[in-house]
């Protein structure tokens, strides 16, 4: 049997545009509730435009992966739609999980960095051995840049290709912006090959952070 993923184009936008015409349509209406308070869709999308300028800045690049490990408030939506902005795929990851998973996860992800906050310290996870790794959400906000960064998106076909080079891998929960259809449900892909390959969609309707 042919170990492949095979993907229908179905020429939709990538996540992170529907919701920067979220952004241009509805900027002022609140987008998200979370444990830091309440951000409206400008604010939000100012945050994520910072931190994906910030990340361009430090050499991500198309295809590249950032692991999150996040406290559940608005920095960590703020970071997955700012990596996808990038060009990049976000892994998160639960601070619960303990070290030895976190390590494979990131040595099996080969991520290129890992987005963090305090939750290393409250949750005390010993992640020195990937210190030139780690990059402090609190400074990739700092960035001045708050406009819509330039990098080039990623073509529906390299993330098809992308997927067929990790064929041999088993990713956990690597998410990448797959296209939504316009009433917010995703477009169903064929995967030949499910042990291997997890794939997930992220949606802007209904999105909160507890």
């Amino acid at each position: 049997m042919e170990d492949d993923l095979d993907f229908i184009d179905i020429g939709e936008k990538r996540v992170n545009k529907i919701f920067e015409s979220c952004v241009e349509e509805n900027g002022g209406d609140v987008a998200l509730y979370a444990s830091d308070g309440r951000y409206t869709f400008n604010q939000l999308n100012t945050k994520a435009n910072r931190i994906a300028n910030a990340l361009i800045k430090r050499g991500v690049e198309i295809e590249d992966k950032v692991m999150i490990i996040l406290k559940r408030n608005s920095n960590f939506i703020a970071s997955m739609f700012g990596i996808l902005k990038a060009g990049a795929a976000f892994i998160p990851i639960d601070s619960d999980y303990p070290k030895d998973r976190i390590e494979h996860v990131l040595t099996d992800s080969q991520s290129k960095y890992i987005i963090t906050d305090e939750i290393i310290d409250i949750k005390k996870l010993d992640l020195s051995d990937y210190e030139e790794h780690l990059l402090d959400v609190n400074d990739l906000l700092e960035e001045e840049n708050n406009g819509n960064p330039d990098q080039l998106v990623i073509a529906f076909e390299d993330v098809d290709n992308f997927f067929k080079a990790e064929r041999s891998r088993r990713l956990v929960a690597v998410v990448t912006a797959f296209p939504y259809t316009e009433n917010g449900e995703a477009e169903k892909s064929r995967c030949k090959n499910a042990d291997h390959k997890r794939h997930a969609a992220v949606g802007i309707s209904g999105v909160s952070a507890n």
